[in-house]
């Protein structure tokens, strides 16, 4: 454990983070950290990475079908597919938990109100992915399962 003050830089100690990583270690990685290249630090140092997905981030499956298609078509409440991150082929794992209908309808009304305030639409893919909560990582589902992340019903497409 390392104590920073509080007027650093958090992009800083993301940084710090990834040298002090060792095998069998968790990195977390929140969406504004999101980075392929940190996740191959973390992986080659024999240890794991889990982060939110980006809404920026388009990931298919092995298949190559679009995220939002597999989740727009999916009936159940949890999701536990291997991707890629198509920009850059990564494979990683990802895991999709139903989001409440309150968080989705709170999600697409903030989409809405930024695009307006753009003077833009918003896109179709991201009211898909505002039903969900959307995990990737490479903890194999031995280690972690789905329901293991699983906080509450889903009830939100």
């Amino acid at each position: 454990n390392q104590l920073h003050l509080g007027t650093g830089q958090d992009k800083t100690f993301g940084i710090d983070l990834l040298n002090r990583v060792r095998p069998g270690d968790l990195a977390l990685r929140d969406v504004g950290y999101f980075g392929i290249a940190n996740f191959r630090v973390v992986e080659l140092r024999g240890a794991f990475w889990l982060s939110r997905l980006p809404l920026t981030v388009e990931a298919v499956s092995e298949k190559g079908v679009a995220l939002e298609e597999i989740l727009r078509k999916h009936r159940g409440n949890l999701l536990d597919i291997r991707v890629r991150f198509t920009a850059e082929g990564h494979p990683a794992r990802l895991v999709a938990i139903c989001a409440s209908k309150a968080k989705s309808a709170k999600r697409r009304r903030e989409h809405r109100s930024y695009a307006r305030q753009s003077g833009r639409t918003t896109p179709a893919k991201t009211f898909i992915r505002d039903g969900w909560h959307l995990l990737v990582t490479n903890v194999s589902q031995s280690i972690q399962t789905p329901a293991d992340l699983a906080a509450q019903p889903c009830s939100g497409r």
